[in-house]
């Protein structure tokens, strides 16, 4: 993973690869159900972004998102 900008307020931007690659993580994510991520595009290529906004999230939600995110990586990784 690459992060794309400095995270200012609730939202970083994530490169798996290459942009091909981070749209299919983007697609697992979302077909896999437990977390969501989306799309964006972050000097004219297809970024990830992760969002956090709500102020009841704990580190224990961030850290079962992270972990979703990292498995999905490995799946369209191989």
């Amino acid at each position: 993973f690459t992060i794309l900008n400095d995270m200012v307020l609730n939202q970083v931007l994530v490169l798996l690869d290459d942009p091909p690659t981070t749209e299919r993580l983007i697609a697992e994510i979302q077909r896999d159900g437990r977390t969501w991520c989306g799309a964006t595009q972050w000097n004219g290529a297809t970024a990830m972004r992760i969002s956090v906004s709500s102020w009841k999230t704990t580190i224990e939600n961030a850290m079962a998102a992270a972990l979703v995110i990292v498995e999905c990586a490995d799946r369209v990784s191989k």
